[in-house]
């Protein structure tokens, strides 16, 4: 929120000029108040002089004095409110706005109104924020500024990426077209697509934004740029630092922020800046360096900065001085406390449990972990409610994923082990609409699992700690901690890089059906599986796998042992994201045996190809157009014949609009989906299904955030996409994301996808056998197992049988009881189950390379 507060105030340095640094930088505010009273700029004036030059303090004094002359005007309180926001004191900061608006109210002024809710949109709870600017945007639409619309819709695009829908932000934001926009608008714009570019990882589209902004405003030399320059720095430090050391060396733009911010008096850029310049100079110099800033900081009142310093001076007396380290520590706590923002006290509590492992005692180490975890779990709580918990828990996965390893190095006993699971599992992301499912003991998890099945959870370190540790575990560290019902174990695995490394050779080896493939499944099995599977009881058939960092888009029914046994010949295989959302998921229990409710929906008509061209802007580009799916139709016809209370919808009909009426109106067990897909690679959550719009109000591209606000409470999802299961981690240990990933969160009981396009035969083949088991009543686990043993023992190579997975729940069984409707006149539908889920285009090489576009 203070960050988007910042990007307001560097716009209207451009709306109304840049005061001049002088004297009383607030004079020119005063001449402007009494040049034009009943004008916004002049109090304006004073609430961005008090925010650009720390005088935050003399600027509340102006406006109280022009409030106290005008008691009645409502100027001075709707910067007396931007004023109280920026000090996170938003209840007074709401009375002011209420005053205020009822003032313009009583004006009739229109753009005063809006000004007023656009400011409530910083002090309100997300929802309420929200409707606020919708409120604003109504006015805009009233007023005779034309910007004011655009700059709501730059406020929204702000809102969606601290909610951490990205995707959806850059939709939001207006084209920046200097022939319909001023420059200053421009130039907002674009530092919010700079901000999704940075979200992304895609640093030079970062810095192009960021140089459009700068051109908007006046170039490097313009007034008002520092920070500017300081945001191009830190793309730039974190490009170096993510891809190596061959990148561009940011000390040079870190110079050149701290020149512009010497020059415009910006002592918060100036301080930030040499902060992160302190790391290139020797060891010893950096301490005293480090204290100055500190005390520079303490003196301008910049509690940000502050925090920041003292942290960074914990890692720098923590082998020195460790009294010293814990006093700096105490004081970041503090502040973090007295400003109450959930990401600055996740950044304490992993400093303090960093602090912890260096220097503490094993009782002092378990109470700072616990504190983290418990910390962790308040905010995965607030999740659905705090616009900035999304980025919380992506800083803790990224920062806080050494912890595990560092407890399961120390080798601790069971204490230790539970203490570690409860880490782990706190890095990932459980899946579920009910935001208080807790994090599960080795016990509640033991109790769960059934005498046949075992819980492989894998966890990957970084190579480095964290920002604040230079220190290293020992090229890396992988683990796995294999659970049954009688007994729980850790295992040292190879480090993340040499796994990826492998992974990546073995899955071109699948690709192109290399027979070397055999040697390399084998060596990977040594690597991940071999010691865990030996010391699994005999009756262990089911296992249920939590991947991680490498594994990702791993098949490993296909690892073999020494022997040439698959694992799948062993065991069947189920992927879940974490133990808490296998535990704590929402499907209900088993219904009495009945008719499954089936929904399908092939070959819908694609999307306006504006759609898709604005989709493409979004970050999916060069995509061919999308053709139609005639043989999903055929699919679909024959996947609900003869089943009493299945729908095939096709076409025109196969539509957004209506899958989300059914669904909204009637529950359905099985939903099948045939149809193109959009995959993006670097952000899966901006994936989506192309479906037909069937109403005006929609755009037929189901999207990964519409998926997640269906209604699938239980539901069977069966996705005829290619690459349905593909996706990635988002935020950083948060697990499988992407389509199948959005109909879990939907309240999906399981959902069956490939991870590649399987060619027809094979898809036919596998389809046949899969549906015959789950004729018989077979869960869909054992089904697809069984299936893919039978292909994988008449010779079939991995690329024919392993590309499917079960996503959930392993153990629901979604025909159970049903065998009678089925193995009736309409047995044939599913037998071609599973050929629906290689995907419609897998009847031809041409259609189902079209159905993976």
């Amino acid at each position: 929120m203070l960050r988007t507060a910042r990007a307001v105030a560097l716009v209207l340095v451009a709306v109304i000029g840049a005061p001049a640094v002088s004297a009383d930088p607030l004079a020119v505010c005063d001449e402007q108040v009494l040049g034009a009273p009943e004008a916004l700029d002049g109090y304006r004036c004073y609430w961005l002089t008090g925010m650009r030059h720390n005088l935050r303090d003399a600027a509340w004094q102006r406006l109280e004095a022009r409030r106290a002359l005008r008691p009645e005007d409502p100027r001075p309180r709707l910067f007396l409110a931007a004023l109280l926001v920026d000090r996170r004191q938003f209840e007074p900061a709401l009375e002011h706005y209420a005053a205020a608006l009822a003032g313009f109210e009583a004006e009739g002024n229109i753009d005063g109104r809006f000004w007023t809710l656009y400011g409530m949109s910083f002090a309100l709870p997300p929802a309420e924020a929200r409707d606020s600017l919708t409120h604003a945007e109504k006015l805009a639409a009233d007023s005779e500024d034309r910007t004011l619309g655009q700059q709501a819709a730059v406020r929204r695009a702000w809102m969606l990426i601290d909610a951490g829908r990205i995707g959806d932000a850059l939709l939001a934001l207006p084209a920046a077209d200097g022939s319909e926009m001023p420059a200053w608008l421009i130039a907002r714009v674009a530092e919010a697509r700079a901000a999704v570019a940075h979200h992304l990882g895609d640093y030079e589209a970062a810095l192009a934004a960021y140089r459009v902004q700068l051109d908007a405003l006046g170039g490097p030399e313009a007034a008002g740029t520092a920070g500017v320059q300081m945001n191009q720095a830190l793309v730039v430090l974190r490009r170096w630092s993510r891809h190596g050391r061959h990148e561009e060396d940011p000390g040079a733009w870190l110079l050149a922020a701290r020149d512009a911010a010497r020059a415009e008096g910006r002592i918060d850029v100036e301080i930030r800046a040499q902060r992160l310049l302190v790391y290139r100079l020797p060891e010893e110099a950096r301490r005293p360096q480090l204290e100055r800033l500190l005390a520079r900081a303490q003196q301008a009142s910049l509690r940000g900065e502050q925090l920041h310093l003292h942290v960074a001076l914990v890692g720098e007396w923590d082998q020195v001085d460790p009294d010293r380290a814990r006093i700096h520590l105490e004081a970041a706590q503090n502040i973090a406390a007295e400003a109450g923002q959930p990401y600055l006290e996740t950044v304490t509590r992993v400093v303090a449990a960093y602090l912890a492992f260096e220097q503490g005692e094993p009782a002092e180490i378990e109470q700072a972990t616990r504190r983290l975890i418990d910390h962790v779990g308040r905010v995965r709580q607030m999740q659905r409610s705090h616009p900035t918990a999304p980025m919380v828990m992506s800083a803790y996965q990224r920062s806080g994923a050494w912890i595990p390893a560092r407890l399961l190095e120390q080798d601790s006993g069971p204490a230790g082990l539970e203490l570690a699971f409860a880490a782990l599992e706190g890095l990932r992301d459980p899946i579920s609409r009910d935001a208080s499912i807790k994090t599960p003991s080795i016990d509640e998890v033991q109790e769960r699992l059934a005498p046949d099945q075992a819980l492989l959870v894998f966890h990957f370190a970084p190579r480095a700690h964290d920002d604040y540790s230079r220190k290293r575990l020992p090229d890396g560290s992988g683990w796995l901690i294999a659970l049954t019902r009688e007994r729980v174990q850790a295992y040292r695995l190879a480090p993340w890089q040499r796994l990826a490394d492998q992974i990546g050779i073995y899955l071109g080896m699948i690709a192109g059906e290399s027979p070397r493939s055999a040697a390399a499944s084998r060596r990977l099995y040594d690597e991940l599986l071999a010691t865990a599977i030996d010391d699994l009881p005999q009756q262990v058939e089911r296992l249920l796998v939590a991947p991680h960092g490498p594994l990702y888009g791993l098949p490993l029914a296909t690892l073999q042992s020494a022997d040439g046994t698959a694992l799948i010949e062993r065991f069947s295989l189920t992927t879940i994201p974490s133990a808490a959302a296998w535990i704590g998921g929402d499907a209900p229990a088993v219904d009495e045996p009945t008719t499954p409710s089936l929904l399908s929906l092939a070959d819908p008509s694609p999307a306006g190809e504006s759609v898709l061209s604005a989709w493409r802007l979004a970050g999916i580009q060069g995509r061919p157009p999308l053709g139609a799916l005639p043989f999903a139709r055929e699919e679909a016809a024959q996947f609900v014949a003869g089943l009493p209370g299945a729908t095939a919808l096709m076409g025109e009909l196969a539509s957004e609009a209506e899958l989300k009426a059914r669904l909204a109106r009637d529950r359905v067990d099985l939903l099948h989906v045939a149809a193109h897909a959009l995959v993006h690679e670097t952000d899966p959550r901006r994936s989506s299904l192309v479906l037909a719009p069937g109403a005006p109000s929609q755009d037929g591209l189901m999207t990964y955030r519409e998926i997640t606000e269906l209604e699938l409470p239980g539901t069977v999802v069966v996705l005829t996409a290619c690459r349905s299961a593909a996706g990635g981690p988002y935020l950083e240990g948060a697990g499988i994301t992407g389509l199948a990933d959005a109909f879990l969160r939907a309240g999906a009981r399981q959902v069956v996808a490939s991870l590649w396009p399987l060619q027809d035969e094979d898809a036919a083949r596998l389809g046949s056998e899969f549906s015959r088991h789950l004729r018989e009543g077979s869960d869909s686990a054992t089904a697809l197992a069984r299936a893919q043993r039978r292909l994988r023992q008449a010779g079939f190579s991995e690329r024919a049988w392993a590309g499917l997975v079960l996503i959930g729940d392993d153990a629901h069984a979604p025909f159970h009881g049903a065998q009678a409707s089925i193995d009736g006149p309409g047995r044939r539908p599913l037998a071609v189950l599973l050929i629906a889920l290689g995907g419609a285009g897998l009847l031809a090489v041409g259609w189902w390379y079209r159905r993976s576009r």
